[in-house]
C-alpha cells in the first residue's frame, strides 16, 4: 500500500510544480498557445521549443501505464485525422508555420482522434491552414 501512497503523493507534487511553471500568460491559455500573441517572435523557436517554453508538461507522458510501459504522445498536424508523429516531430515544425498548439488530455483525445491516447495529443494547426 505504501507504493502506492508514494506514487500518488509524487503525481501531486509533478502536478503542483506542472502548475506553478505554466503560468498562463499571454498567448497562452491553460490547453492551447496561440502562436501569433506570443510576447517574442515565435518564427525564431520550432514547435517544440515553444511549448517546452510555455507548457513543459504537455511534453510529459501520463496514464495508468506510463511508468513500466509509457504511450508516446501523439502529434496531429491541421486536423488530419492520422498522426503526424510523436512528441518528436515537433522539432521539426518551425514556429513561422504555426498558429495554435492545443493539447488534449487522454479523455479528451481518444474522443477527438480515437484509441490509443492515453498520454494525450497535441494539434498543431498551421496558419496554412486557416
Amino acid at each position: 500500500m505504501s507504493r502506492i501512497a508514494s506514487f500518488l503523493a509524487l503525481c501531486l507534487l509533478l502536478g503542483a510544480c506542472g502548475a506553478s511553471e505554466n503560468a498562463v500568460s499571454s498567448g497562452v491559455s491553460s490547453n492551447q498557445i496561440d502562436v501569433r500573441e506570443l510576447s517574442y517572435p515565435a518564427e525564431m523557436f520550432t514547435a517544440y521549443q515553444i511549448v517546452r517554453r510555455h507548457k513543459s508538461n504537455w511534453l510529459r507522458k501520463r496514464g495508468r501505464a506510463s511508468f513500466e510501459n509509457p504511450t508516446p504522445i501523439k502529434v496531429y498536424l491541421d486536423n488530419t485525422g492520422s498522426p503526424y508523429g510523436d512528441i518528436e516531430v515537433l522539432q521539426n515544425i518551425g514556429g513561422m508555420d504555426v498558429a495554435t498548439i492545443e493539447y488534449f488530455g487522454a479523455g479528451e483525445a481518444q474522443l477527438k482522434f480515437g484509441l490509443g491516447h492515453r498520454s494525450g495529443a497535441i494539434l498543431v494547426r498551421t496558419r496554412s491552414s486557416e
